[in-house]
């Protein structure tokens, strides 16, 4: 970027939300120029190779709510592809359950998924917890999806955000990568400059100015898709501070904590059978895997709340030591010596995320508007936390991109744009 540089627009993040606010601001006419603090593109949206030998999706990987999803013709584009249907199933007190009882298992995580939402909906916004209905068989497995889902245990999840979960929705895994799609066929050919953290949005005067660490910066106006958990942080800082309605919707919008730990095996452990979501059950909790036979055969384990929160801490060779004690209670220590590969997400240490996705602390779902809501017309916010529905999602942080960028060229293409502050 050199020492100064001038530009339409300024994004801020190169995540989904920024992606396609770039793309729609370049489709609409105007330059614009994202700047990534990480040395790669794609934010949370990470699919990697390196580890494993096969895509892994680090971040997003489900289209959610996949009938309607904005990303699946985009997806289909790119020649992707997913099943539609993965079966769950269940293995409980030392024993696979049977055909009838795993549909048993999916059709009460149906209902009570349906009627969660259902009573979220025509209830005033509390813990999530206080609507979750359970019983003695199924209780934990629906507790479980739900943390596993929201990032946050029920106690400490708005049921107003449950009541309009998209990922209660179909789900689509994506087949090569839903990071992939996002952080390279989508981004190819915007002007991304990575590497680049802006440490200051000056907004006092009609031209804002931003302090980077490449340089400065002059704009005419900036979309911030920084995760609501950075901003919280006081990430990027902001001339003049930003008022207090704001501010305090960074800590009642948190970020929530999902993690995954992924393990790829030799040979075909979990036999010829279809893809599959598989929980498993033990004296110490419940913990699922999507379990992909192979070959190569996968299994990757979904945790969310507290026990996500326990596997970015306690550091990947423990958590995949974690993960291989419920595998092996399933299908013998003899699996032990089939792993071939493995690792362990910790998106609540990542500096530039501090958690996975937003999850609104009871009573604060109303909140998100206040995230969206632009300060001065001309500094505004995207990213999946500023959504009403949607959130959580990387569809809804690309829907979250396109509405700023639009509304950024509406305000730019006025005949006499306002002044935010005096100059001083």
């Amino acid at each position: 970027m050199g020492t100064s540089t001038t530009t339409d627009v300024a994004v801020i993040g190169a995540g989904a939300a920024g992606i396609a606010a770039a793309r729609r601001l370049q489709e609409l006419g105007l330059s614009c120029q994202v700047l990534e603090a990480r040395n790669r593109p794609g934010g949370r949206a990470w699919t990697e190779t390196a580890t494993l030998g096969v895509a892994l999706d680090r971040g997003c990987a489900w289209l959610h709510d996949a009938e309607r999803n904005p990303l699946r013709a985009c997806a289909e584009a790119a020649g992707l592809g997913w099943p539609t249907a993965v079966p769950i199933r269940g293995h409980r007190q030392g024993a696979f359950g049977s055909a009838a009882a795993n549909a048993a298992l999916e059709a009460r995580v149906d209902e009570g998924l349906r009627a969660l939402v259902e009573r979220a909906g025509a209830e005033p916004d509390q813990p999530t917890a206080s609507l979750l209905a359970g019983d003695p068989v199924h209780g934990a497995f629906l507790r479980y999806v739900v943390t596993a889902i929201s990032g946050a245990e029920p106690e400490t999840y708005s049921s107003g955000d449950a009541a309009e979960e998209d990922a209660f929705e179909s789900n689509w895994l994506v087949t090569g990568g839903l990071g992939r799609l996002i952080s390279e066929d989508l981004a190819a050919d915007l002007p991304i400059q990575l590497g680049t953290t802006v440490q200051t949005v000056d907004f006092r005067r009609r031209a804002i100015r931003l302090d980077t660490s490449a340089g400065w910066m002059r704009t005419d106006a900036v979309i911030v898709t920084a995760p609501v958990g950075v901003l919280a942080d006081g990430r990027p800082g902001f001339r003049p501070a930003l008022p207090s309605w704001k501010t305090d919707a960074f800590e009642a919008v948190a970020m929530g904590r999902a993690e995954k730990v992924a393990l790829r095996f030799r040979g075909r452990p979990f036999g010829d059978d279809l893809p599959h979501f598989l929980t498993i059950e033990r004296p110490t909790g419940l913990l699922g895997f999507h379990i992909e036979p192979g070959p190569p055969a996968v299994a990757i384990a979904y945790a969310g709340g507290e026990l996500a929160a326990a596997i970015a801490d306690m550091g990947e060779d423990e958590a995949v030591a974690m993960a291989m004690d419920y595998l092996a209670h399933a299908y013998g220590d003899a699996l032990r010596d089939q792993l071939a590969a493995s690792t362990a997400t910790a998106w609540a240490r990542d500096a530039w995320a501090l958690g996975s996705y937003s999850a609104a602390h009871p009573g604060a779902h109303g909140r998100r508007r206040a995230l969206a809501a632009p300060v001065a017309d001309r500094v505004r916010f995207a990213g999946e936390a500023t959504l009403p529905d949607a959130f959580a999602t990387a569809h809804g942080a690309w829907l979250s991109g396109r509405r700023e960028a639009e509304a950024v060229a509406a305000v730019l293409g006025a005949a006499t744009l306002p002044t935010p502050f005096a100059s001083g």
